[in-house]
């Protein structure tokens, strides 16, 4: 009862301060911080500038070419959780997988190592978001890689596609999110139309990343409509007045006050974070 009486007074204080809502920090760029930690795919930014774009992010880029989970981990503290994010995005593999290089690393420290990425952020109240990687040309790859090293695993895709189902077995286990772009690629038989180089991606290719990624994250900001982190009355209010016709939300932040997934903003959607707030709906239930 306390919970619901308070919340009903956060309302009246937004039905109050329109002003203060409307034009809020979030409404000037600011908002949660997001970090993407990976190698040279995440590095190249091409997924992570569509994402702030188009999503309306505030994304740091913690790429760095050649990492992996081993190296990541090392830098771990310094660009990632020096950063206090809000939103982490993990995606590696493509180097772990290596088998005839220096950079391998075996699939259980893989594995770990992503446990140690996830455990350490969900203690500290940060969401993650694990990310598969595209799948690979073999014939490009070749041409910087022994053949003869993943013969025995049936070729090279098929081993750096064992890499990306532990990503996803972690995901389940630890219970995050997963945005799952090797699955994409699926869509796609002739893989030149996404790789370049047997690795990295051409724009058809880095357009999944974003593609799979926003999903997951207008998962977690669902009915945050003036994308502050958090679900308030402020909310309830700005999309029942997208509605009526009285406020036009942003249109990167459109995407967070469709609620229902209907494509529009309506009377449902509202409703539905109105009841969020005075805790008899959870918006975020999986």
């Amino acid at each position: 009862m306390k919970k619901i009486i308070m919340a009903l007074l956060a309302a009246l204080f937004c039905f109050a301060s329109v002003p203060f809502f409307l034009n809020s920090a979030s409404a000037a760029g600011d908002g949660p911080i997001i970090v993407a930690f990976g190698d040279s795919l995440t590095a190249a930014g091409v997924f992570v500038n569509t994402l702030r774009n188009e999503y309306g992010l505030n994304i740091i880029n913690a790429g760095v070419g050649g990492n992996n989970t081993n190296d990541a981990r090392a830098r771990f503290n310094r660009d990632v959780l020096s950063n206090n994010p809000d939103v982490v995005l993990i995606g590696f593999g493509m180097n772990d997988s290596a088998r005839d290089m220096a950079k391998y690393v075996d699939i259980e420290s893989f594995r770990n190592n992503l446990r140690y990425f996830c455990t350490t952020l969900k203690d500290k109240g940060i969401k993650v978001v694990l990310f598969t990687s595209n799948y690979i040309e073999e014939n490009k790859y070749y041409t910087r890689h022994d053949r003869k090293a993943f013969e025995p695993y049936g070729g090279a895709a098929a081993f750096v596609d064992t890499y990306y189902q532990a990503v996803r077995d972690v995901a389940k286990e630890q219970s995050v999110y997963l945005a799952d772009v090797r699955a994409l690629c699926d869509g796609f038989s002739n893989r030149i139309l996404i790789v370049t180089d047997g690795v990295h991606c051409t724009e058809l290719g880095y357009s999944l990343y974003s593609s799979a990624i926003g999903e997951e994250i207008k998962k977690i900001f669902l009915g945050d409509a003036n994308l502050d982190g958090s679900v308030t009355a402020a909310d309830y209010y700005i999309i029942k007045r997208n509605f009526l016709g009285t406020y036009e939300i942003p249109l990167v932040k459109k995407r967070y006050a469709d609620v229902n997934g209907d494509g529009q903003i309506n009377a449902s959607d509202y409703i539905k974070v109105k009841r969020h707030f005075l805790g008899t709906y959870d918006l975020n239930e999986k």
